[in-house]
């Protein structure tokens, strides 16, 4: 087994956290980072070992489109005269959530349907949002990205902006990636390219690096293809890894210390270009 010698340590005491934006992680078994989000937005729970900056969750109210509803009677003239009505009616309209908006979870109670060509999709048992119907086929010079354990795809928790790398089992949501030239991961979901960020450890004993999304390119080492698996690599370590963790199923981590605990399992990504 390799292990990865942490190049640099530090002590968080004392340390004044900035606060988080959106999509960032906020908490968690284990985290030691910051607990407070930016303005507008809430540190939430997710799972024990995940909380991240999420909008605060409102109830979605029906379009201001007034619907009028006119009863007109229609009188036919049979042979005894009896007049005959006929009554039209229209039912209220069904209240959906918006694209990238939550859609389900435990104790959600807005709306689980989601507006026309959206799918609402399990993340975890928490949360549920829409995203859009699988595209067609892949985008030039893209891939999916899969885990060799259980089929799982690299995917955003939301791919229209900055959220957590995720690692789940649904294919319909699946990230279209490419490793440039210069080493960045990049997804162009929606057309806004985002690129994988590797933060630095949480603390001076931390076994995982967190990986999120970014509009920015990353600025902390660089991406290959390894031996046919996704690795990463930085001057501030010694060995390329391409260990990955996840706990469950939640946002995916780089394992560079080659341990994770009971409620996680490791994983090898590699390029898959075929249908997902």
């Amino acid at each position: 087994m390799i292990v990865v010698a942490l190049l640099f340590g530090f002590s968080l005491a004392g340390r004044a956290f900035s606060q988080i934006s959106g999509y960032g992680q906020c908490g968690g078994i284990g985290w030691s980072g910051g607990t407070t989000c930016v303005s507008g937005w809430v540190c939430t729970y997710s799972n024990p070992y995940f909380s991240q900056c999420l909008r605060p969750s409102t109830t979605a109210t029906p379009s201001t489109t007034s619907t009028s509803t006119k009863t007109s009677t229609t009188v036919i003239t049979t042979s005894k005269s009896t007049p005959l009505s006929t009554t039209a009616t229209s039912s209220a309209p069904i209240a959906t959530a918006s694209p990238w908006g939550q859609c389900g979870g435990q104790g959600y109670n807005g709306p689980t349907v989601c507006s026309p060509g959206w799918i609402c999709t399990v993340n975890n048992a928490y949360f549920s949002n829409c995203y859009e119907a699988v595209p067609t086929g892949l985008a030039a010079n893209y891939t999916f990205i899969r885990a060799d354990n259980d089929e799982s795809y690299i995917q955003a928790a939301d791919p229209s902006t900055v959220s957590p790398l995720l690692l789940t089992t649904n294919p319909y949501t699946a990230a279209q990636c490419q490793i440039t030239a210069a080493g960045q991961l990049i997804q162009n979901a929606t057309g806004t390219t985002l690129y994988a960020d590797v933060s630095p450890p949480a603390s001076s004993n931390a076994t995982e690096l967190f990986v999120s999304w970014s509009t920015l390119p990353s600025t902390n080492g660089l991406f290959s293809i390894s031996n046919g698996t996704i690795a990463w690599s930085s001057p501030t370590f010694s060995t390329p890894t391409s260990a990955w963790i996840v706990c469950n199923g939640g946002p995916a981590y780089i394992n560079y210390n080659y341990t994770y605990t009971a409620d996680c399992y490791a994983e090898n990504l590699f390029p898959f270009g075929g249908s997902s």
